[in-house]
């Protein structure tokens, strides 16, 4: 489950001279992906295109704002823990405490990330000004990360990694605690030993193009409701440009229909991967 503390208003870092050519194409193709996204979701709702008011409007009547629902990984049942050693149940408890405060926070950041992108803070958005902010936003949160960077070869290890991770259980004899451990071997996505500033981008970047497909589905799936009774049919849903029976099943969740109301937190959790197919035509 990712943090999403991702959103940086006002931002104006000080951005890095160069970056590699794996980092200028994840910086490229993610301002690309959100802004396309956006842009979509935008046309949806905004006979112009452009009204930021009209995006955040639509979405607030999606429930757009409000806290998520409780994350599938978080429904463990008394048996599933009772089966548990001790140390993988404390780790678990730590974990459902982590994000249980993160996901009180969610609304508020969900709100912040469309305040983000618009720079010049005139309610209106078009697609090189998304861009612009997405990569400002991303060179920031690279930019900060690298502040731990105590040798200056453009990378990350164990050591200089856990900086800014807190300590959760027991440091271990390498200085570290599961933890910290966790987090560095979840962001080392080639699992070198060592994280680079394309993987420090690549985490933020999967978050950033998560909510914008999250969004652009709201919006489609908002506009679903042929018959305007406030609810999305099976029959209605099948108009998608790919069924997903899956998809179906987690945003109806236990009822038979999703209520427009409700589209918003229906669409959390979902992966970029179940998401994606229904958006293109």
């Amino acid at each position: 489950m990712k943090s999403s503390t991702l959103i940086l208003l006002g931002l104006s870092p000080a951005l890095h001279a160069e970056f590699s050519p794996q980092t200028e194409k994840v910086l490229n193709g993610t301002a690309e992906a959100v802004s396309t996204h956006v842009s979509l979701a935008l046309g949806q709702v905004d006979e112009d295109g452009e009204k930021l008011t009209a995006l955040a409007g639509a979405l607030q009547k999606m429930g757009f704002g409000n806290p998520p629902p409780v994350h599938p990984e978080m429904k463990k049942s008394e048996e599933e823990l009772a089966k548990m050693s001790e140390k993988d149940r404390r780790i678990y408890e730590d974990h459902h405490a982590e994000r249980l405060g993160r996901m009180a926070q969610m609304g508020k950041t969900d709100v912040e990330f469309i305040k983000a992108l618009d720079l010049d803070k005139n309610l209106m958005l078009d697609a090189a000004e998304v861009q612009e902010s997405v990569r400002s936003q991303l060179v920031f949160l690279l930019e900060d990360k690298l502040k731990m960077d105590g040798d200056k070869d453009g990378k990350l290890n164990l050591k200089e990694y856990t900086l800014g991770v807190p300590v959760r259980g027991e440091i271990e004899e390498d200085g570290v605690d599961w933890h910290q451990r966790g987090h560095f071997e979840s962001d080392d996505l080639n699992e070198d030993g060592v994280i680079d500033e394309s993987e420090i981008v690549s985490h933020y970047a999967e978050d950033l193009i998560l909510k914008s497909q999250q969004i652009h589905l709201a919006t489609t799936v908002a506009g679903l409701d042929k018959n305007a009774d406030g609810e999305i049919d099976e029959e209605e849903f099948s108009a998608l440009p790919a069924e997903d029976d899956a998809v179906w099943t987690h945003m109806k969740s236990e009822s038979d229909t999703i209520p427009a109301s409700q589209i918003w937190q229906r669409t959390y959790w979902l992966p970029s991967s179940a998401m994606f197919p229904l958006l293109v035509k």
